[in-house]
């Protein structure tokens, strides 16, 4: 969907549905849907063809306050939700500096914060099988600060943006450096990770 996102008016659900069908195909086992700026009418074309052709647990919602207020965000997952019951929610923050510390992190965890709340608090009962998984701005300050706050989370994701994961010391891994192709890399990237982090839970998506 990237490639459309700048691009809305030109748009065509078909394309997309052509282009997702096919990368399943050439075997893609899942998606995660960054939401952006797509208007409620295309978010869920999109939402149901991939809840429909995907498991419900190889896709998921990424959702930020850099294109959505807080009001927006809980409209989409509750959409997305009325759709997949089992929904998996990504949560990105609204800037990134790149750095290991608290400011980049404290964005995505106000973010999981007023979503953990709204309906793993206030609506449980409705919403007990949502997932909640931390993604954007993620550094090694992200679990304490979790910790520290209360914020419960299911996992930690990284995206294409942490690919050369070089806060790691995972050597010789760039931005462009497909981590599947080469299985020794990627072993030793989620190695590192799992001694940072400590999670039973990492899901990288690219």
């Amino acid at each position: 969907f990237n490639e459309y996102s700048n691009n809305l008016e030109n748009f065509k659900i078909e394309d997309f549905k052509n282009s997702i069908l096919q990368s399943k195909e050439e075997g893609i086992e899942g998606v995660r849907f960054h939401a952006g700026k797509v208007g409620t009418e295309h978010f869920m074309e999109i939402w149901e063809y991939i809840s429909e052709i995907f498991e419900s647990d190889s896709i998921s919602l990424l959702v930020d306050r850099y294109d959505n207020s807080n009001a927006h965000i809980r409209n989409l997952i509750k959409k997305a939700y009325s759709v997949n019951s089992s929904i998996i929610i990504e949560v990105d923050g609204v800037s990134s500096s790149g750095g290991d510390n608290y400011y980049d992190t404290i964005q995505t965890l106000a973010t999981a914060d007023i979503i953990f709340k709204d309906f793993l608090v206030k609506e449980r009962r409705k919403y007990k099988n949502t997932s909640i998984y931390l993604s954007g701005d993620i550094n090694s300050k992200t679990k304490a600060l979790a910790n520290l706050t209360g914020i419960e989370y299911q996992g930690i994701t990284f995206g294409t943006f942490y690919n050369h994961l070089s806060e790691f010391d995972i050597e010789n891994i760039t931005s462009d450096h497909n981590l599947l192709n080469d299985k020794s890399s990627l072993l030793r990237a989620i190695k590192n990770i799992k001694s940072i982090y400590k999670l039973p839970n990492i899901r990288q998506f690219n």
